[in-house]
């Protein structure tokens, strides 16, 4: 079975070797963000690659392949056999309980986020566990890439505060020998609250100046963030990570389709092709879409507008799979980027932020909202902004919505 799937894997193109130098590029600790030894010594990344054939006939049963591919030593894959009108039912009903503020029932074995974390994660959880791993590249193909896997749930944790990873649409955005991520130094900050036809941000401008204030960037709020602003990227070589915090929507028909809204009204995705070429010796770090469901598209683009970004040369992309309370997004945002300050990888940042979120870490005292360390988050909230503080942000809704596509080291 493993030579079959091995085989497989070499068929599609994309060779074991050339995965393993991709994870060797990153885990050397003199190029990594991260700054504690200890945290360098347990960093262990590999790649899960899943892969999910439907069968023409529904009434038969499809396969799903799920391959465990570590920077050294064997590789190793599962094949299994599942019925796809079962599978699709899960699948529709899990993004339905996620999204929707639903009641989770962890302990139900039946319910789907336990069904699904056994069949996604399951048949290679032992491997996993036993290898120490602690952060995926999680490459899915068509039918997965939407999947929140970080409201997965074993029973005992979840999947997202378990594990930091990120999602690919295709390994071969990942291009060998590129170099780890660094540090980011300079940022563009971008955002608006106020739009015609559309429900105001009002958390916008507090998100921004916080991210401001703990990264280095030029900030360019409602009137003055234009289209001039977001096309300046291709020249600025100075900046390497961007920072979107707006409306935006993703349409069948891929970028040209697909709109960020601004001050000045909307730019198409399509004006990002150029980037990839501009920046192709310098890529931006991190691109950032703190917008509404921007990581979700058609058929043909399940990965959205965070998709396009990464499609854009960008080393990695946030986007959200719904559409989330913006007090719960700004404090997500601002808490993630305190932690990439502090050295942590993207993806582990991410980890934290979940983990926190889902603890109950978030701590309201008087108009103010605190992280775990005692650090003000936000200041001076409304009334009803307290009281959405007050009912927490525990449940995966508020923190398994934001999905990081690419590199996640």
């Amino acid at each position: 079975m493993k030579k079959l799937l091995i085989q497989q894997f070499q068929y599609l193109g994309i060779q074991l070797i050339g995965i393993s130098m991709v994870l060797l590029s990153v885990i050397n600790p003199a190029r990594s963000q991260t700054q504690d030894s200890k945290s360098i010594e347990s960093y262990k990344p590999a790649v899960l690659k899943l892969i999910y054939t439907l069968n023409p006939s529904a009434s038969e049963k499809s396969l799903l392949d799920i391959i465990l591919i570590p920077p050294s030593g064997d590789s190793v894959a599962q094949r299994t056999q599942i019925n796809p009108k079962e599978f699709s039912r899960l699948l529709r009903q899990f993004y339905s309980d996620v999204s929707s503020l639903r009641r989770f029932k962890t302990s139900n074995a039946t319910s789907a986020s336990r069904q699904l974390y056994d069949i996604l994660i399951g048949p290679l959880h032992d491997e996993i566990r036993n290898r120490k791993i602690t952060t995926l590249l999680i490459s899915a193909n068509t039918g997965l890439q939407a999947v929140p896997f970080a409201a997965l749930h074993d029973g005992k944790e979840w999947f997202g505060t378990q594990y930091s990873y990120s999602l690919t649409p295709s390994l071969s955005l990942m291009k060998q020998g590129q170099s780890a991520s660094t540090a980011m130094k300079r940022g563009l900050l971008a955002g608006a609250s106020q739009f015609d036809g559309l429900a105001p941000l009002p958390m916008v401008p507090h998100e921004i100046s916080q991210i401001g204030r703990i990264k280095a960037g030029t900030i360019y709020l409602n009137e003055n963030f234009t289209q001039d602003v977001l096309r300046s990227l291709s020249k600025k070589q100075d900046i390497d990570f961007v920072h979107l915090a707006t409306h935006a929507e993703f349409l069948p028909g891929g970028p040209k389709k697909s709109k960020i809204y601004l001050g000045d009204g909307a730019i198409s995705l399509s004006e990002f092709s150029q980037l990839r070429l501009a920046r192709e010796e310098n890529p931006i770090e991190l691109f950032t879409l703190s917008a509404c469901r921007t990581a979700l598209g058609d058929h043909d683009s399940e990965l959205g507008l965070a998709g396009l970004a990464l499609q854009s040369g960008a080393k990695s992309a946030i986007g959200s799979l719904w559409y989330v309370d913006d007090i719960a997004t700004s404090i997500y945002f601002i808490r993630f980027y305190r932690l990439l300050e502090r050295g942590f990888p993207k993806g582990e940042a991410m980890r934290q932020v979940r983990a926190e979120f889902a603890n109950n870490q978030i701590e309201l005292r008087g108009q103010s909202a605190y992280d775990r360390e005692g650090e003000i988050l936000i200041e001076n909230l409304t009334t009803n902004q307290q009281r959405k503080l007050k009912d927490r942000f525990d449940h995966p809704f508020f923190w398994a919505a934001h999905i990081m596509l690419g590199q996640p080291w």
